[in-house]
């Protein structure tokens, strides 16, 4: 009985001594943490939101290469005049001759241009038919009720340049800054 009791006293005794150990190592860093506080995490919302929350860029009004008008994103509303229906929902918008009028613009082709893609309309085709801009959170888009011409217009609108030429500024932002950067390179 004495052994027991002499080897549950040495085991206390240990345990006592690593309790110390455990708690001094403890205090020694506790001034440390408390100095530095953990900091929270920064706020990134997810990339599914992230373009979302980005604004595009404004819409840019050309005749021929000069620029015109760029209207910023916050303004698209004064462009609208009208409110029409587009997958059943009322939105508003502008015709495109309305809009042509507006910024005073003149030519003999309407040149289009989207992110990736752009469409070239005649001077007649664009102030006779019924081509709207419309807008919606962050951008423009076009809309016709005329499914054969609207597939070959793009679906966001960034630029409109009116030209004597179908050729001119042909080119989408995207692509021309693609091919700024492989030039640059």
């Amino acid at each position: 009985m004495k052994k027991f009791l002499v080897f549950a006293l040495i085991l206390t005794v240990v345990g006592f001594a690593a309790g110390c150990k455990k708690s001094e190592q403890s205090s020694q860093n506790a001034p440390e943490t408390q100095a530095n506080p953990p900091q929270p995490k920064e706020f990134k919302p997810h990339k599914k939101h992230e373009k979302a929350n980005k604004a595009t860029a404004p819409l840019e009004l050309y005749n021929e290469s000069t620029l015109l008008a760029s209207v910023p994103v916050e303004q698209y509303n004064t462009l609208t005049n009208q409110s029409i229906k587009v997958e059943d929902k009322d939105v508003q918008a502008i015709l495109l001759k309305d809009l042509l009028k507006k910024y005073k613009m003149q030519g003999k082709n309407v040149i289009l241009t989207g992110v990736v893609t752009s469409g070239t309309l005649s001077w007649d085709k664009a102030n006779a038919s019924n081509i709207y801009v419309y807008v919606t959170k962050n951008d423009l888009r076009i809309y016709s009720p005329d499914n054969a011409l609207a597939s070959t217009l793009p679906k966001k609108l960034l630029k409109l340049t009116v030209s004597a030429t179908t050729e001119a500024a042909k080119t989408p932002p995207a692509a021309k800054q693609t091919e700024t950067k492989k030039t640059a390179s």
